[in-house]
């Protein structure tokens, strides 16, 4: 059974472009415009991977962790911010820096998936 990707980003055109772009790969792909919607959409169907943008109305990125964990939830997070440098662990936060590579994020992606902890 393929896994399933939740995609968070205030911006359209980059959620279209990555369900596109995970779809094509194989994945199952959801997308949320905020980090509220994303909660609501993974309350009712957990997805196995959450990639999120880090600035978005509403509720952020890191906020959006933090009510996953405050839930008990430890479905892994891939957070994208144009803030970041290059890809890194922050505060056990996986962030991939925008613009990113295509498939340095799928590596990240499947090596998140393969071992949550190790990403």
């Amino acid at each position: 059974m393929p896994h399933s990707i939740l995609v968070v980003d205030d911006e359209p055109g980059i959620l279209y472009a990555l369900a596109l772009a995970f779809s094509s790969e194989g994945y199952l792909v959801r997308t949320a415009a905020n980090g509220r919607e994303a909660l609501r959409l993974h309350a009712e169907s957990p997805a196995d991977l959450i990639i999120s943008d880090v600035m978005m109305p509403i509720l952020s990125g890191h906020e959006l962790i933090r009510e996953l964990r405050g839930q008990r939830n430890d479905t892994p997070v891939i957070l994208m911010s144009a803030a970041a440098f290059n890809s890194d662990r922050r505060r056990g936060e996986l962030v991939i820096a925008k613009p990113f590579n295509l498939d340095t994020l799928f590596e990240l992606i499947e090596q998140t998936l393969q071992d949550p902890e190790q990403a």
